[in-house]
């Protein structure tokens, strides 16, 4: 199967700031603060290293369809490889299969989210219909309330780090992203519960859920007016969203 644009894409920003660096594996993790850390309000970590490992699944990577030149596919390789194991290193609650698991615990696949199996500490993560399984560790809450999940997506992805420039972040693409992962599961209830949810944060600067995601990732969206402006637009448009999926099952 041949790579899509997404994945030729992440190829590219993840080059971009290792290309001058040899060998390039060795900045890695430079590379995770850079890139992996600052897009995870659209793309998850678990969304990358499941790309990751697609990539690494190919039995060739199209170097001439990338914008980096000079770099061989066994460099290439190299270079993705050692990226996943630093995104498992600083996420212990995912792996890929072909990795000995870091902790006791249930596990399912990211890819089929029906299938989990138990996997001991240093059992190796076996495949599961395809080399490019990736296994998320069960969370110990298996039914979070919608609160739970919205507090959860801003400490898990809207980090500080990730949230420089908003002038220059579409708070359109950032609302597309969190319905996406917020209705992923999601009954009319929980729809409607998590739009509640959300109305609340933005109705107001002394929201108590503000105050416990700030004290969460340390960032404050009511600093000033350009981050209080855009948490209101971007958080606004997914329960624009959120309303809609909830009209359309109910009609």
């Amino acid at each position: 199967m041949a790579l899509d644009k997404r994945q030729i894409g992440l190829i590219n920003g993840l080059l971009y700031y290792a290309q001058f660096t040899n060998p390039m594996a060795s900045v890695a993790p430079r590379v995770y603060a850079r890139v992996v850390n600052t897009v995870r309000p659209t793309r998850p970590v678990l969304e990358i290293l499941s790309d990751i490992q697609a990539i690494l699944a190919e039995e060739s990577i199209p170097v001439e369809s990338l914008v980096i030149r000079g770099k061989s596919e066994n460099e290439i390789r190299e270079f993705l490889k050692v990226m996943g194991e630093v995104i498992e290193q600083r996420n212990p609650n995912v792996i890929r299969s072909g990795r000995p698991v870091p902790q006791n615990g249930e596990w399912f696949s990211y890819q089929e989210l029906g299938h989990s199996v138990f996997l001991s500490k240093g059992d190796i993560a076996p495949d599961y219909r395809s080399s490019a399984t990736v296994w998320v560790l069960t969370p110990t809450n298996l039914y979070p309330t919608a609160k739970e999940r919205v507090l959860g997506e801003f400490t898990e992805n809207f980090i500080p780090y990730a949230l420089h420039g908003l002038q220059y972040k579409d708070t359109e693409i950032y609302a597309k992203a969190l319905f996406k992962r917020l209705s992923a599961t999601a009954d009319s209830k929980m729809i409607a519960e998590l739009s509640s949810v959300l109305e609340q944060l933005i109705e107001t600067q002394d929201s108590p859920l503000l105050d416990e995601i700030k004290k969460a990732t340390g960032f404050d969206w009511t600093e000033d007016e350009l981050r209080w402006t855009f948490l209101q637009k971007f958080v606004g448009g997914v329960i624009r969203r959120l309303r809609e999926k909830q009209s359309a099952e109910e009609h």
